[in-house]
């Protein structure tokens, strides 16, 4: 790989992360994200960590432009009986920019307010017209890198913030725990990197920080929580974490191995519930069968809600002294 390989790392609002034909979505049309997966490596179980404001999208991009923990990486201001909240980013993380632009990058930033995109109402034809939308600007972006001859020396990040639940689980939007609002993509394609890689070791978003700082050969600063999936690239590793985790505000907490999935669902005065779930993912991949109350799962879930308890606690979670489990 080149010393110096360009940067291209695009991030989209609101995508699942099965809403991509090559990942098995057969009404989709995505030739675009179809052709980066077959040129690069896709992780399949990637999840954003959550945030502290009903707009996921705030915390979430600074986790991701931070490399840090949902519950440090904003400075969140609350209400707590209706929720009002606003997250933005510590003036103490460098951003990935900043690291970037120290190692001597020149580096930019540009998009466009999704409030410039005509409305949708929510149809499943309406949202296949705006992914296939949305992958061919992705085209044309990979095309010019093409025709200028940057491509092959221009690593290709692509990610979302988050998902959508669009009608799962009786809900529309980010603000859960299910699986289409926590899951979203993450393809890394380019110069040094493996060519049709799925890969389904957990992953989060706040990664991709700490694995570009390492393929441009550059130090992650101190503050980066994430960790870098390079080993996960050529078999040195099969994982780089047990555990994956997010967070939703003051209602839910949630942790998965990769087959089980603990929610962890609390009251907030008048609001919430003060309940917990479990499902196995591999059998139950909609998560319609809660199992908490079966006396054969109760190891899974002391095991899940240790690992819970311990990310709130090492996190600075304001919930962390919350017990998961009833004793």
């Amino acid at each position: 790989m080149a010393p110096h390989p360009n940067i291209l790392l695009l991030v989209s609002d609101d995508h699942r992360g099965d809403a991509i034909a090559a990942l098995g979505e057969p009404l989709l049309r995505t030739p675009h994200w179809d052709a980066l997966i077959a040129r690069g490596v896709c992780f399949t179980r990637n999840r954003h960590q959550g945030g502290n404001s009903g707009a996921v999208c705030v915390p979430t991009r600074a986790a991701l432009h931070s490399g840090r923990g949902v519950h440090r990486c904003t400075i969140d201001q609350f209400r707590r009986g209706d929720l009002e909240a606003t997250s933005t980013l510590r003036p103490d993380s460098p951003t990935l920019g900043q690291t970037f632009g120290a190692a001597g990058y020149d580096t930019f930033m540009t998009g466009k307010w999704h409030n410039d995109i005509p409305s949708l109402n929510r149809s499943s034809s309406d949202g296949r017209g705006i992914l296939s939308h949305q992958d061919a600007q992705v085209g044309r972006i990979l095309d010019a890198l093409g025709r200028t001859g940057q491509l092959d020396r221009t690593i290709v990040v692509y990610t979302g913030d988050h998902g959508l639940a669009i009608g799962r689980h009786g809900l529309m939007g980010k603000q859960n725990l299910y699986e289409p609002s926590v899951r979203v993509p993450l393809v890394l394609a380019g110069p040094g990197l493996p060519e049709g890689l799925r890969h389904g070791a957990l992953t989060h978003t706040i990664d991709v920080y700490p694995t570009l700082c390492e393929l441009a050969g550059i130090q992650a600063p101190d503050t980066v929580e994430g960790i870098s999936l390079t080993p996960l690239f050529d078999g040195r590793a099969d994982s780089v974490r047990d555990l994956a985790f997010c967070a939703y505000c003051f209602f839910h907490r949630m942790a998965t191995d990769g087959r089980w999935k603990l929610i962890r669902s609390y009251r907030d005065g008048n609001e919430g519930t003060d309940r917990v779930q479990l499902f196995d993912l591999e059998g139950d991949p909609d998560e319609l069968r809660d199992q908490a109350r079966d006396p054969n799962q109760r190891d899974v879930m002391r095991s899940l809600a240790a690992g819970l308890t311990e990310w709130m606690k090492a996190g600075d979670d304001p919930l962390a002294d919350v017990p998961v489990l009833a004793s």
